[in-house]
């Protein structure tokens, strides 16, 4: 499957790992797909540029983030992420395959899970399917807006007659 760097080039993302080696070889093909990439290798670093960027124009579309980091845990800072945007995709990249983990991931809206090493077609294919979601999400939201104005203005308008 070729994936849609059109639909790419409209996000930023943020990257969470902790792991130089890792973070070095995936931001590179990251950098070349997306509009910006923020690197973050701590969990606290990632939350302040999340909070930093939530209200601007280069607002993260897309979280994918190591379980395993410091300051604030992936799973933390999930949880925290959360408290300010429910909707904002966000995917666990980890070597932990914790049953506790992955239930607790679950209840916070994790969008996926993928398991070190990591598979980057696999995690590429799944922010795309996840976008073309919220892109349909977003038309159906347009157009039921624009059918209540529709709705609104015919009804003031037999209303005056």
């Amino acid at each position: 499957m070729k994936l849609n760097e059109k639909l790419f080039k409209k996000l930023n993302i943020l990257y969470v790992e902790n792991d130089e080696k890792i973070k070095e070889s995936f931001s590179d093909t990251l950098n070349k797909l997306f509009n910006k990439v923020f690197l973050c290798s701590d969990g606290l670093d990632a939350l302040d540029k999340f909070t930093q960027l939530n209200d601007t124009s280069e607002k993260i579309d897309v979280i994918l983030s190591e379980y395993s980091v410091s300051s604030l845990n992936g799973l933390e800072l999930l949880f925290k992420i959360r408290d300010i945007n429910k909707n904002v995709p966000f995917i666990f990249i980890t070597q932990k395959t914790d049953i506790d983990l992955l239930l607790n991931s679950l209840r916070y809206n994790v969008t996926d899970y993928f398991f070190k090493p990591i598979n980057e077609n696999e995690i590429l294919k799944k922010i795309e399917e996840n976008e073309k979601n919220i892109e349909e999400i977003n038309q159906l939201a347009q157009k039921s807006k624009n059918l209540r104005i529709t709705k609104t203005y015919l009804f003031f308008k037999n209303f005056g007659q």
